[in-house]
């Protein structure tokens, strides 16, 4: 695939190519979603980039690790910004040790 193409190309289709084992692709959905990711990471986390950069790695892992449950129904943002949330909410422990 030519850069131009994974350039117009739209989030599903990327989606489908990193399944198919295309890492460049991957490369590109990481790309587009990368800042606005790491933007909330850093609201969430008071403004600590390293905690932001950190976090955004761990979401891409999953990201990565679990694209083949991407359900296409969803846009790809609304998927990677639910692992996000998976991050940045407080677990039951720590709600409970809060208390």
């Amino acid at each position: 695939m030519e850069i131009e193409e994974y350039i117009i190309a739209d989030d599903r289709e990327l989606a489908k190519r990193v399944i198919d084992g295309d890492d460049a692709a991957f490369e590109h959905l990481f790309n587009r979603y990368r800042e606005s990711i790491r933007r909330l990471f850093i609201q969430k986390s008071a403004g600590s980039a390293d905690d932001a950069d950190d976090l955004l790695q761990e979401t891409f892992i999953k990201v990565y690790l679990n694209i083949d449950r991407y359900d296409e129904s969803y846009t790809f943002g609304q998927w990677v910004y639910t692992i996000c949330l998976l991050y940045t909410s407080p677990s039951p422990r720590d709600r409970t040790r809060s208390r």
